[in-house]
């Protein structure tokens, strides 16, 4: 068909009226993901199909394409005939792509970060974790994140935190996670408003456990050290009183 041709800048009389005309401006890359769908939809004599792949252009660019069909079968179960119609996606693909791209930037970071993000919706009280986020709270793939269920695995003595500051929050807790383990994180995030309202509040959450840790033994020899100079300037003090003594009668015989 005309149309054909002009997604791909080719006038009509440019055109090849054959499946291989089309099949030969397909990548090469997306050839052997194509055919596989395209077997498994005839095994399983489905009704219509959706595919996305590329083609190249007169012009050398590689162009996006979507193609939707409706497939008829025979009474043997063999396609008798296919209809369908294909257009151009590439700038909703690329940009889809794009996206999916920084996504997978983005959890590499949070990943390296040793990060947890999560979103909490006050409205509707919709709370969105990722796999992080579940794993520090003891939650499975597919267990609901609730409210409740976040209040209980901060620890009860933590739990008098407000973090809401001004639309921002920046807290240190506790959380237990089921068997009785206790990790420390770092919680920060910005709530957004509307209409004076909190609509939306996303943060981040980061393992601070090993930090703590350090900073407790830090604590404790400090603690340490001012025990000990406490009680080597006591016992200094002691031994050194009897000869204070005897300087002074030295220097005044009566």
């Amino acid at each position: 068909a005309p149309g054909f041709g002009a997604l791909l800048g080719y006038a009509e009389h440019e055109i090849a009226p054959s499946f291989d005309w089309w099949h030969e401006r397909m990548l090469a890359e997306d050839r052997p993901r194509i055919e596989a769908i395209a077997r498994a939809v005839l095994a399983a004599r489905e009704p219509r199909a959706t595919v996305e792949y590329r083609v190249r252009h007169r012009d050398g660019r590689e162009v996006w394409l979507q193609e939707n069909a409706l497939i008829e079968y025979g009474a043997d179960g063999r396609p008798r005939q296919v209809v369908g119609c294909t257009f151009e996606i590439d700038a909703r693909k690329r940009a889809e792509l794009e996206l999916e791209a920084a996504n997978a930037r983005l959890e590499e970071a949070t990943l390296a970060a040793g990060l947890g993000i999560h979103e909490y919706y006050p409205a509707t009280g919709r709370l969105v974790w990722d796999a992080r986020m579940r794993d520090w709270w003891g939650l499975g793939a597919d267990e609901p994140v609730t409210y409740q269920r976040f209040v209980a695995g901060v620890h009860p003595d933590d739990r008098a935190l407000d973090p809401a500051r001004g639309g921002r929050y920046d807290a240190e807790y506790r959380v237990v996670q089921p068997g009785g383990r206790t990790r420390w994180v770092q919680a920060t995030g910005a709530v957004a408003f509307e209409a004076g309202r909190a609509v939306r509040l996303i943060g981040t959450v980061q393992d601070v456990t090993e930090a703590r840790r350090l900073a407790d033994q830090l604590r404790e020899a400090d603690r340490r050290k001012d025990e000990f100079l406490a009680t080597l300037s006591h016992e200094l003090r002691n031994p050194l009183a009897p000869i204070r003594t005897a300087v002074q009668l030295l220097d005044d015989p009566r």
